[in-house]
């Protein structure tokens, strides 16, 4: 399920906690060298409770990181950072309350951009409690 209020909280939680370079949702930041994206997969079904409430809706998220040219180092420490606050995090409030974050894996990098840039990645599934 594809959900921006998601995306956005999680800008809004990563940015609290003092990650200060662009967030974008969807598409990465091309005028800034290193630029964080917060983009949607497919994930999970809802989990049920016993009857037809759900009671809690994961969301699959996939972090991309990109530096400059000469910014591996950087750019790695970026993606450490962002893995590091959502790989296991007990839960934060935005617009709504996320109950866990997990991380599918580590990070991972990929090849360079087009632009030669360094891109790494992690996927995460971000859970909302459901009253």
């Amino acid at each position: 399920m594809v959900d921006l209020f998601v995306s956005t909280d999680v800008r809004t939680f990563l940015t609290a906690q003092g990650i200060t370079d662009p967030i974008t949702i969807g598409s990465l930041d091309e005028e800034n060298d290193l630029a964080v994206s917060i983009m949607h997969v497919p994930g999970p079904p809802s989990i049920m409770s016993m009857g037809p409430a759900i009671k809690q809706e994961p969301f699959t998220i996939q972090i991309l990181v990109r530096g400059a040219v000469d910014g591996f180092a950087a750019t790695r420490s970026l993606m450490g950072d962002v893995y590091d606050l959502l790989k296991a995090n007990g839960g934060f409030t935005a617009t709504r309350v996320y109950s866990k974050s997990t991380a599918i894996g580590p990070p991972s990098q990929l090849e360079r951009a087009d632009t030669d840039r360094p891109l790494f990645t992690a996927t995460f599934e971000i859970w909302q409690e459901i009253a």
